[in-house]
């Protein structure tokens, strides 16, 4: 998806905490953290905010700049690098790697899936975490039916309106979900501001489809969840794959 063309708009529709406690949890007393696909920074502040020295990994110019804003507003610190999640390289290791928001999703190829993980895999410490957040694929298929759905409308900064429309189509054979978004701008009288239609694709991986990607990039599986409340999987109604991973050195 081109995050840059809605940046400016992310954070109106953007604003879930589900994740807050879980990723705090799981950083609390680390060193080195790595986040990413971080955007705007949904969670990167609250990370920041509780004391972790924090790298924030993001493909998009236009959301690093919006969390750049936000460090500068709240006085936090933190390193900001813009690049593909499969191309980076910062000669350094971390303790605890996240990326979270099911955001491995937008990776549509085995090979940029695989390259992501081994450079992953490359920047861990010997000791430390990679948590990979993914959809349950039995669960988030029910809400793709092919039609253009009304997701929400949301009050932007100048107190237009925003209302947002998504449209699923998912390939069965690929596993790849194709969805446009609808984003339509009203001003106070209903008066239709500005149209566009954005499109995005992510993949729906199963257990067994990632837990092969794993082994291929030499991961072992720590913990595995079926939500952020760390209760355990259930194929039919966990709505989250939650990976916590060790690198495997065996391999």
């Amino acid at each position: 998806m081109n995050y840059d063309s809605i940046a400016c708009l992310y954070d109106s529709y953007v604003n879930t905490d589900y994740d807050f406690n879980f990723f705090l949890n799981e950083s609390k007393g680390l060193i080195k953290v790595l986040e990413i696909t971080s955007g705007t920074g949904r969670l990167s502040i609250p990370l920041v905010k509780s004391g972790i020295s924090l790298t924030c990994i993001d493909c998009s110019s236009g959301m690093l700049d919006i969390l750049k804003q936000k460090l500068k507003k709240y006085d936090l610190k933190a390193n900001l690098i813009q690049s593909d999640m499969s191309e980076f390289n910062l000669n350094e290791l971390f303790d605890l790697i996240i990326i979270p928001f099911q955001s491995f999703s937008e990776l549509t190829t085995y090979e940029k899936q695989i390259k992501t993980l081994k450079i992953i895999n490359k920047h861990l410490n010997d000791t430390g975490y990679f948590i990979c957040t993914l959809h349950n694929p039995e669960i988030r298929k029910i809400l793709i039916n092919g039609n253009r759905n009304f997701r929400g409308e949301f009050i932007l900064k100048n107190d237009n309106i925003l209302e947002l429309h998504t449209e699923e189509n998912h390939n069965l054979k690929t596993n790849i979900v194709n969805c446009l978004q609808y984003y339509e701008i009203y001003d106070n009288n209903k008066k239709l501001l500005l149209s566009k239609t954005e499109n995005m694709k992510f993949c729906l991986h199963s257990r067994e489809n990632f837990e092969k990607l794993l082994n291929k990039a030499s991961f072992k599986i720590y913990s595995f969840y079926g939500d952020y409340d760390k209760s355990s999987f259930n194929a039919l109604k966990s709505p989250y794959m939650i990976w916590k991973l060790k690198k495997n050195n065996f391999n």
